[in-house]
């Protein structure tokens, strides 16, 4: 399990090349959890929890989820 704040560096870079503040966000979110979800030793559970991920984010009113 992880918990921090989020880049701000890399939230500022997205921002800075138009990408509104949701959005870059769930990008942000996404890419940390793909890094973990890569390590699981299932594709199957991994493929199934960023699946979970995604609809946790949209269900959260978070900017579009990345396809």
């Amino acid at each position: 399990a992880s918990i921090g704040r989020l880049d701000e560096d890399a939230l500022f870079y997205l921002r800075s090349r138009g990408i509104d503040e949701a959005r870059a966000r769930d990008l942000l979110v996404q890419g940390f959890a793909s890094e973990v979800l890569a390590s699981l030793p299932s594709p199957a559970l991994a493929e199934g929890l960023a699946e979970l991920l995604r609809e946790q984010m949209r269900g959260a009113g978070a900017g579009e989820a990345a396809p």
